[in-house]
């Protein structure tokens, strides 16, 4: 797992290299109005397409607590772990803070043709629009469809750390199967089978009905964001009455 961790992180780098460079050499150039042009894409309100767009981008700043469900499996995790999200939300918050100035300057004069795009995904027509060539395209949208890949990988693997310890602890039907360990064997290879069959099952909505895949996600993330407030809310509030922490 830390070979293919590393690896992955190398193509990572060099894939936003590969994506950034060709927008900003090959792509059209916008202006300042992308800064100012609002458009509330059917809700009525910018104010409200605003907060339900952001549904989506909002995902990127709630990884960085995945290594927390591996901490058991780090040595010195006390001095590891802290820095260790830190730097990964520092470096990604600022490649992703560039490529969403990139893409943004380089959307074209018309952009309800990119939503609207007949190749089915947006970034799919920004990238067509710089490069003018459905080869190019074509690789660089393998090159973010496996970089997706390696991150439902690291999906799964923090999830079912998480899924393990609620199993070691008995807190779930089934806990003694998926909490198995086999003997000479580093991970927990009954939650994370268990985590991928359930993940599948539930991607299987999007055929059945987009609209509902994009609820059920929602429903998740704003699930996880609403126990990230609690948490902080109660340990600020032992903060504030001076208690100790156990």
């Amino acid at each position: 797992m830390p070979l293919f961790e590393g690896i992955v992180i190398v193509f990572h780098a060099f894939g936003f290299l590969a994506v950034v460079v060709v927008l900003w050499v090959m792509g059209p150039r916008g202006d300042s109005s992308v800064f100012t042009t609002f458009s509330d894409n059917g809700w009525g309100s910018v104010g409200l397409s605003c907060l339900v767009g952001i549904l989506s981008p909002i995902i990127t700043l709630i990884g960085a607590d995945s290594q927390c469900h591996l901490s058991e499996e780090l040595e010195d995790a006390a001095y590891v772990l802290p820095r260790a999200m830190v730097a990964t939300a520092t470096a990604n918050y600022i490649m992703g803070f560039i490529m969403t100035l990139t893409v943004m300057f380089t959307l074209g004069p018309d952009d309800d043709a990119v939503l609207d795009t007949r190749l089915g995904v947006p970034y799919v027509q920004v990238l067509y629009n710089a490069t003018n060539s459905y080869a190019a395209t074509m690789v660089l949208t393998c090159l973010v469809g496996l970089l997706l890949t390696c991150c439902l990988v690291n999906n799964i693997t923090t999830a079912s750390r998480q899924l393990w310890s609620f199993a070691r602890d008995g807190g779930i039907p089934g806990s003694r199967w998926i909490a198995r360990v086999k003997p000479r064997w580093d991970v927990p290879v009954n939650a994370m089978t268990f985590t991928f069959i359930v993940t599948t099952c539930l991607s299987l909505f999007i055929i059945g009905s987009p609209v509902a895949f994009a609820l059920l996600t929602s429903l998740s993330l704003t699930g996880l964001i609403s126990s990230y407030l609690m948490a902080i809310l109660c340990i600020f509030a032992k903060r504030l009455r001076g208690e100790s922490f156990p």
